[in-house]
């Protein structure tokens, strides 16, 4: 499969961030890259192609479907079916289920899960990296200096956005608790109470962002990224990703 790396979204199998969850039929993916050379060989011989193994992968609306888009558009004869779910609870229920063999994953939560033993057979396939995690303020908030003692919104403790989060804050120099004062709500209500100026920032992935900057302009409100939190991690994220 051709490498993806140089692209913006940097798309790397076995890299760090972000996570791909197979359950059960992991072998599924690996066939369905088998039959891609497959095909083309049978092509070559005028042989009959084979029915493609179809991968059912649930994806919820979150950057992590990124890389799958990518690897779906340069593989043409790779048999997915998407399977779309609202959040991590019906992502879950839907690899119970059976209704997905594999799931896109923040990392944390689909370590907690297999942990607490809700996922016994899950399984890591590959890691994605790429930038996609912002404080949004006001544009005269100039980074996490101006955001010292005050209110930032974020959703899910303890998850891969609020550890990128607080790993950032440590790596600036501050305590995460001390120094600032983190309310945790429902990404709904982050994004309500942002706008209604009840914060000063707020943890959001992309497109997130981009969405709840889009209503903010509609409505008069001033607002956009005003720090990239994965930023300071590329020295530590190796040749090519970021």
């Amino acid at each position: 499969m051709p490498s993806v790396a140089d692209r913006e979204w940097g798309y790397h199998v076995a890299a760090e961030g972000s996570w791909l969850f197979p359950v059960k039929l992991r072998f599924l993916f690996f066939r369905a890259l088998s039959l891609g050379l497959l095909l083309g060989l049978l092509g070559a011989c005028g042989t009959s192609r084979p029915e493609p193994v179809v991968l059912r992968v649930a994806v919820p609306p979150n950057p992590n479907m990124v890389p799958l888009f990518v690897m779906m558009e340069q593989r043409e004869d790779l048999a997915v079916e998407l399977v779309p779910v609202p959040g991590v609870p019906e992502l879950t229920a839907a690899l119970q289920g059976g209704q997905a063999d594999a799931a896109l994953f923040f990392s944390a939560a689909g370590a907690k899960l297999y942990n607490k033993g809700a996922l016994a057979d899950l399984r890591l396939w590959s890691v994605n990296v790429w930038r996609a995690l912002y404080l949004v303020a006001d544009p005269q908030v100039d980074g996490l200096d101006d955001l010292v003692g005050k209110k930032i919104l974020a959703s899910f403790p303890g998850g891969a956005p609020d550890l990128v989060m607080r790993a950032a804050m440590r790596q600036a120099g501050y305590d995460p608790d001390a120094d600032f004062t983190i309310e945790y709500l429902p990404p709904a209500q982050v994004k309500q109470m942002l706008l209604a100026g009840k914060g000063e920032a707020a943890l959001l992935p992309e497109p997130q962002v981009s969405a709840l900057m889009v209503k903010a302009e509609a409505q008069g409100v001033p607002l956009e990224a005003v720090a990239d939190l994965q930023a300071g991690f590329e020295a530590d994220a190796g040749p090519g990703r970021g």
